[in-house]
């Protein structure tokens, strides 16, 4: 374990940002101590819904250095040290910053070979959207992702709480449109989380300055328009990882057969063993070092990069 945390450190993280519209987004390139391969993709690791940089985006980009790539990540508009304004989360902008990011890597970055995608939680969707604006792209990889939001919620909640969910979104919005103003509300009660995802979030990102708050109801139509798995065309050529925890309760399992049998391209399913949504979510354990040996493994084998000088 001391040998890991000793290679888990020998990263240089170079902190940037870029623009996604109007708004100034913070960021951060990961590279290994000894550099890239210079043909190696360079993996744009994107945030579930409310996700911040330094959590899950670091946590990968420690794990995915320590296998000789580097990464890039960021916080949405309105997120964590990003501008925006605070509270209003909508999925359509989050795909837009994506768009922007995978732009801003390619042109700093510009002969230093292709892009891979990978998307955490929520994310696993949002990337197979901003897939179609990036021309670059040579792989994607959905961890524990979500692709229809009406399919999840339904999961989630009882069919009389779906019932009153719908109804709440219904009265919400007419109200909006009547006065031009949305109620902001918790965005747990919008996007429910089981017990352990819960627990998990309350001692990862309770304390974190930029986590937190309530968001406007325009997220709750946002998340249930959201559906990228019907419109998966553009992706004939790229070849996809879904990998999924057996026993999530979150975005439960379906999300990840659905996907699977809709993706036009070169896919492969990969069932995390034991595994919820986010309880195993953490550098030293077991079961997100298998994950990271499944990635790392499944992007050299779906794209085999010959020896080549390195890149910081």
């Amino acid at each position: 374990m001391e040998q890991l945390a000793r290679k888990l450190l020998l990263m240089i993280e170079e902190e940037t940002n870029f623009y996604s519209d109007q708004y100034r987004l913070n960021a951060s390139f990961y590279h290994p101590e000894n550099g890239s391969d210079l043909h190696a993709p360079l993996i744009l690791i994107c945030s579930g819904l409310l996700g911040l940089k330094k959590v899950h985006p670091a946590r990968f980009a420690r794990a995915l250095t320590a296998q000789g790539f580097s990464c890039f990540g960021f916080d949405y508009r309105g997120l964590g040290n990003s501008e925006g304004p605070r509270g209003q989360v909508l999925l359509e902008e989050q795909v837009r910053d994506i768009v922007n990011a995978a732009e801003f890597v390619r042109v700093r970055h510009q002969g230093s070979g292709p892009i891979a995608m990978l998307g955490w939680g929520l994310a696993g969707g949002l990337i197979l959207e901003a897939a179609r604006s990036v021309p670059t792209l040579s792989a994607l990889m959905s961890v524990n992702g979500l692709y229809d939001g009406q399919r999840q919620q339904r999961s989630v909640r009882s069919p009389e709480d779906w019932k009153n969910f719908q109804a709440w979104v219904r009265r919400e919005s007419t109200r909006a449109r009547k006065t031009g103003t949305a109620r902001s509300v918790n965005p747990f009660s919008i996007y429910p989380l089981d017990s352990e995802t819960e627990a998990y979030v309350a001692k990862e990102f309770g304390a974190l300055r930029g986590f937190g708050g309530n968001v406007k109801m325009q997220l709750a139509e946002s998340l249930l328009r959201f559906s990228p798995e019907p419109k998966l065309a553009h992706l004939k050529k790229i070849p996809i990882l879904i990998a999924h925890g057996e026993k999530n309760r979150l975005h439960p399992v379906e999300e990840a057969r659905s996907l699977h049998r809709a993706y036009p391209g070169p896919k492969e399913l990969y069932w995390i063993e034991g595994a919820g949504h986010t309880g195993w979510m953490s550098d030293e354990h077991p079961t997100f070092r298998a994950v990271i040996e499944k990635l790392s493994g499944w992007l050299r084998s779906s794209m085999p990069i010959a020896p080549a000088k390195t890149r910081r």
